[in-house]
């Protein structure tokens, strides 16, 4: 009677809809410098901190949509732009009675940028991007190069992807010095990745500087598909250092990850798809957390548990964008769909990114 009672108690769970949270997503732009002269004190501080309002809108703009439509997005009014800033913090200020300087930290309300991008149609990247591990090689990864070096220390890619460097200790030495950039899978980075909280990694591949130029080559590894970007070249002056050769490549390289971040990851709202998927269940705690997990992927506007069976769930997902997006966004949550003879199933992943035995 106790498991009967159980099984219809666990029928009545998994066939109700659960709705997906929304995370906030990265709609904070830090430390705008501001200053301005006015009549008063009180006119230079109204004057800089709508000026740092618009500044913050271009930060938020580039680190969210795509290149392409920058321009689209660019010439919002100051009313518009007002209401969309739901609060600022200042710091470092410096007044006199005419002028006035400070940092400040602008909070968008992340509802009202959402609706605006989408109202005018355009993509965007719908959450913060997850830490990247960058994999210097010169043609090989060694932790004393110069390559790695201009890599080290904290470093956000366009604004848009924190970047980190592996820990460098021996044992990410024995893992990483054999790498072969052309062959490498995520499987041969990945216990790098895990020892930083990486979930993908980037080849960056840079050939000795040259008198005029450098080629920078980059590979994205992650539990997807890789994907190899399109070869960086860096013009150099005559007789530029060996050290700055390699900084200025490696500006250009972080701006061609966070392009490519964007660029798969800028989201068409007003492009709604449905998945069906099958489900293993092996617990209610194993079914909490796939919820859980789901509830993180931003493209997953819905999901509804349309019918089960002892031990297995079927999701019908409503998501936003296209399938590799949402399969992108599904690894990211340590989460895959695979299909078998003409069947979608979601799987969570083990904690080595494999994946967990059905």
């Amino acid at each position: 009677m106790r498991r009967s009672l159980f099984v219809l108690v666990c029928v009545g769970f998994f066939l109700a809809p659960f709705a997906v949270a929304r995370a906030e997503g990265p709609f904070t732009v830090k430390n705008v410098t501001v200053q301005a002269s006015g009549a008063s004190t009180t006119e230079a501080f109204n004057i800089a901190v709508d000026g740092g309002r618009r500044a913050a809108w271009k930060i938020l703009v580039h680190r969210l949509v795509p290149d392409r439509d920058w321009s689209r997005v660019s010439g919002i009014d100051n009313d518009a732009l007002k209401r969309m800033v739901s609060g600022y913090q200042v710091s470092n200020e410096k007044r006199s009675t005419t002028r006035y300087m400070a940092d400040v930290t602008y909070t968008f309300n992340g509802d009202l940028v959402r609706r605006f991008l989408q109202g005018a149609g355009i993509a965007y990247a719908a959450s913060a991007a997850p830490p990247l591990l960058v994999i210097p090689l010169a043609p090989a990864y060694s932790r004393a190069s110069d390559w790695t070096e201009v890599w080290s220390g904290t470093h956000v890619a366009g604004d848009s992807v924190p970047l980190v460097l592996p820990i460098g200790d021996s044992l990410d030495s024995s893992i990483l010095e054999p790498i072969d950039f052309n062959v490498a899978m995520w499987s041969d980075v990945q216990p790098v990745a895990s020892r930083v909280h990486a979930n993908q990694a980037a080849l960056v591949l840079a050939e000795r500087p040259s008198s005029r130029r450098m080629t920078i080559r980059i590979r994205i590894l992650s539990p997807a598909a890789p994907q190899t970007l399109a070869p960086v070249e860096v013009t150099l002056a005559p007789n530029t250092p060996p050290l700055t050769a390699y900084g200025q490549a490696m500006n250009a390289a972080s701006q061609a990850i966070a392009d490519a971040w964007k660029a798969r990851s800028a989201i068409d709202f007003n492009r709604r798809s449905t998945l069906t998927a099958q489900v293993h269940i092996d617990s209610l705690a194993q079914w909490g957390a796939i919820q859980q997990k789901l509830a993180t992927v931003p493209v997953v506007m819905h999901v509804n548990v349309a019918a089960m069976t002892l031990g297995q769930a079927q999701l019908v997902i409503d998501y936003a964008g296209t399938q590799s997006q949402l399969d992108d966004f599904l690894s990211q949550a340590s989460l895959s769909l695979s299909s078998r003879d003409g069947v979608w199933w979601l799987s969570a992943q083990s904690g080595d990114g494999g994946m967990v035995s059905q």
